[in-house]
């Protein structure tokens, strides 16, 4: 479970429904480590299933139609999958979901991006017309360094020339208005441990806000550890956050004291 505060300092609450560990995707998948806290989400990674759950079952069950469950969400109230692989998945529960992440969408050290396919190339599912779309869920890029290298994340937020050119390629992905990309979310790790990268870092979401057409979102998934150096004077940036979504990987794990 994960804290969001939304643009304008609104605080909301969000259930993270991952759609890599989530009780609303049924699959099987060999695990994988990644250089992340959570692992690297373009290698396959292990679904949590109910106890005893019944798998044969599960994928043959009656599912709604395309189109027929499409609910009222309340825009203060988010619930964001994050999608482990293209591969379709035709049995999310679609009426569960607020947001669709897709799989990273990687930057270098010169801001290029290095697999817009992640975008472009998508599954049909996630494009307009999709089951994302006929259920209402909003599909989003997944914005990040490359292998969450703090060295690509340094040199691109510390340069305005590098931020500019990072700007300019994801604007040009999300801003087609013939695609259905609702926005970004945005996932710099891992922690920088100097100010300038800090600064660059809030330059870069001004600058993104900035290249963005008014609908599009941005959301940024961060850890919730506040130091200085990572997040002071954040709520410079606030108002051009539509969402944080909180990490709560520090708390649920072997390294933790309070929690599994």
């Amino acid at each position: 479970m994960n804290f969001i505060i939304a643009r304008g300092n609104l605080a909301r609450l969000m259930i993270t429904a991952g759609l890599l560990a989530s009780p609303f995707a049924f699959a099987s998948a060999e695990p994988a480590p990644g250089p992340s806290p959570h692992g690297d989400l373009e290698s396959p990674v292990p679904l949590l299933t109910p106890e005893g759950a019944d798998i044969a079952a599960l994928r043959s069950a009656p599912r709604s139609e395309p189109g027929t469950v499409r609910p009222t969400i309340d825009p203060e109230f988010v619930v964001i999958g994050y999608a482990q692989n293209d591969e379709p998945r035709w049995g999310f529960h679609w009426h569960a979901l607020t947001h669709l992440a897709l799989t990273f969408t990687n930057f270098d050290a010169d801001g290029n991006i290095t697999n817009p396919g992640s975008v472009t190339g998508r599954s049909i599912i996630y494009r307009p017309g999709g089951m994302a779309d006929r259920h209402g869920v909003k599909v989003t890029m997944t914005l990040r360094n490359s292998g969450f290298s703090l060295p690509i994340l340094e040199s691109v937020m510390q340069d305005p020339a590098k931020r500019a050119n990072l700007v300019s390629q994801t604007a040009a992905l999300v801003n087609d208005p013939n695609d259905n990309i609702a926005g970004v979310n945005l996932d710099l790790e891992p922690a920088w441990s100097n100010t300038a990268t800090r600064d660059g870092v809030y330059d870069f979401v001004r600058e993104l806000r900035a290249a963005l057409s008014p609908d599009k979102e941005i959301s940024w998934y961060i850890e919730p550890q506040f130091t200085t150096v990572r997040y002071g004077n954040i709520g410079s940036v606030a108002d051009e956050i539509d969402f944080f979504n909180y990490s709560c990987y520090p708390w649920a794990g072997s390294w933790s004291t309070t929690a599994g």
